[in-house]
C-alpha cells in the first residue's frame, strides 16, 4: 500500500471518528477533524474540476448560505459591545464554511458516505447504552427512575442537542430500512429494532421539541416510502410499532407525561420558576421584543446575552434570570444579533436543500434538514459547537448524497 493510499485510509477514519465524536463524545470532534484535515491535504487526492462542475447549481446556493450567515455575524462585530465573546461566537461559526467546503472538495464518494454515517450511527449506540447503564446504576443506588441523559451522562451535551442528534440517527437507520426492505429483509428487520431502541431513548430524553420533531419527520418519511414503492403493509406496520412504543413509555412514566402534559396546558407564568417550558416562554417574549427593537441590524454579535439579561430584569422574570437562559431559539437569537437577515438566513440554510430533498424523493436528506428547520425553534443550535459540528458534517454529506440520488433518478434506477 503506498502512502498516499494509507493518507487515504487515515483521512477517512479519522472523519468517521469525527462523526461517532459528535454524540459519543463532542469535545474530541475537533481534534479528529484536525487530524483528517493533515492526513486529507498529504493524501493529495481532490475532487476533479468536471466533478466540481457538475454539481448542480442548488449545491452550490446551499454552501453559499452558510457563508453569508458567517459574513453577516462577522459584521455584526462592528457594533457589538462585547467584541471578545462576539470575536468567540464568529471564530465558531467559521467551521459551517470550512468543514463542508473542504470535504466537497476532497470528494464524497457513496462508500465514504455508508462508512462515516456508520461510524455516526456506532457513536449514537455507544452514547445511548452508556447513559442506560449510567440511568440503570442511579436508579439502584438512589431509587430515582429518571434517565440522566444530556449533560448527566457521556456526551456531556444539553437534552435538546442530545435529542437533534439522536433524530438524525433515526434518519439514517429509515434510510437503510428502505434500501434493504427488499433484498435484505432480515438485515430490515434487524435496522427496524435499531430505530425502536433510538426512539425509545428519545422519548426518554423528555425533550417536548424532540417529541414533535419525531413525529413530523416519521410522517414525512413513511411518506416518501409509500410514494417510492414500499408496500402499504410494512409501513402501516411500522407506523403502529412506533405510536405502540411511544405510547407506552409515556404512559408508563410519570416524569414523562407530567412533562408531555405541559405541551398542552396554558398555566399562567410564574416569574420565578426554571420549569422547562413555562422559562422558554419567558424567553421567548424577551427574545421576541428584543428581535422587534432591533430589526435591521441587531444588537451586534456577542451582544445577544446581555440583552436577555436586560429584558429579565425590566419584567421582573428571576428564574430565567437565575439561569442566564439565552432566546433558546436560533432563529430569535441571529435576529437579535444581527437583524432580519441573520433570521431568514438560518431559515434558508435548512429551506433550500430541504425543498431539493422532497423533490429527490431522498429520506435521510429530508429528515436531517427538517429536524434543524424544526430544532431551531426552541433551540438555539449554531451558538454551542456541538450543533455546528452535527450541520457542518452533515450538510456537504447530504450534498453528495442528493447529488447521487438525482443522477439515479436521471438514469431511471430506483435507489436511494
Amino acid at each position: 500500500m503506498s502512502f498516499r493510499d494509507i493518507c487515504g485510509k487515515a483521512y477517512e477514519f479519522f472523519v468517521g471518528l469525527a462523526m461517532a465524536g459528535l454524540t459519543c463524545y463532542p469535545r474530541s470532534v475537533p481534534g479528529w477533524l484536525g487530524l483528517a484535515l493533515i492526513f486529507g491535504l498529504l493524501e493529495h487526492s481532490y475532487i476533479s474540476i468536471d466533478r466540481w462542475r457538475s454539481y448542480s447549481t442548488w449545491t452550490y446556493v446551499a454552501l453559499l448560505i452558510p457563508a453569508a450567515f458567517f459574513l453577516l455575524n462577522l459584521l455584526g462585530l462592528i457594533h457589538t459591545e462585547n467584541m471578545d465573546l462576539g470575536t468567540k461566537d464568529v471564530g465558531r461559526k467559521i467551521t459551517l464554511i470550512l468543514v463542508p467546503i473542504f470535504l466537497l472538495f476532497k470528494g464524497i464518494s457513496a462508500d465514504r458516505i455508508k462508512k462515516w454515517m456508520t461510524f455516526y450511527l456506532i457513536g449514537v449506540v455507544i452514547a445511548l447504552n452508556w447513559n442506560n447503564v449510567h440511568s440503570a446504576v442511579n436508579y439502584f443506588v438512589t431509587g430515582e427512575s429518571h434517565h440522566f441523559f444530556g449533560e448527566h451522562g457521556i456526551t456531556q451535551m444539553h437534552i435538546g442537542y442530545f435529542a437533534l442528534h439522536l433524530l438524525v440517527a433515526i434518519g439514517i437507520v429509515v434510510q437503510r430500512i428502505f434500501k434493504h426492505h427488499l433484498s435484505k429483509r432480515n438485515f430490515a428487520y434487524g435496522l427496524g429494532l435499531l430505530a425502536i431502541y433510538i426512539i425509545f431513548n428519545l422519548i426518554l430524553t423528555g425533550s417536548k421539541m424532540g417529541f414533535l420533531t419525531l413525529l413530523t419527520m416519521l410522517g414525512v418519511a413513511f411518506s416518501l416510502m409509500l410514494i417510492r414503492g414500499m408496500g402499504w403493509k410494512r409501513v402501516s406496520i411500522a407506523v403502529l410499532a412506533v405510536i405502540f412504543t411511544m405510547g407506552l413509555i409515556v404512559s408508563q412514566t410519570d416524569y414523562l407525561a407530567d412533562r408531555f402534559s405541559r405541551m398542552t396546558v396554558d398555566t399562567p407564568i410564574d416569574p420565578d420558576t426554571i420549569e422547562s417550558t413555562q422559562a422558554r416562554r419567558m424567553a421567548w417574549i424577551c427574545a421576541w421584543e428584543r428581535f422587534q427593537e432591533t430589526l435591521l441590524i441587531g444588537e451586534g454579535t456577542g451582544d445577544v446575552q446581555s440583552a436577555m439579561m436586560d429584558c429579565y430584569g425590566e419584567k421582573g422574570f428571576r428564574g430565567p434570570a437565575s439561569e442566564n437562559l439565552g432566546p433558546h431559539s436560533q432563529y430569535l437569537e441571529s435576529g437579535i444579533a444581527v437583524g432580519v437577515l441573520g433570521s431568514i438566513t438560518v431559515l434558508l440554510m435548512f429551506l433550500i436543500p430541504l425543498v431539493r430533498a422532497l423533490r429527490s424523493q431522498h429520506i435521510v436528506s429530508t429528515m436531517f434538514f427538517l429536524s434543524f428547520l424544526m430544532a431551531c425553534i426552541s433551540e438555539s443550535m449554531f451558538e454551542r459547537a456541538m450543533g455546528i459540528h452535527l450541520f457542518a458534517l452533515g450538510l456537504p454529506l447530504m450534498l453528495a448524497w442528493i447529488e447521487f440520488r438525482e443522477e439515479e433518478l436521471r438514469a431511471g434506477v430506483k435507489g436511494m
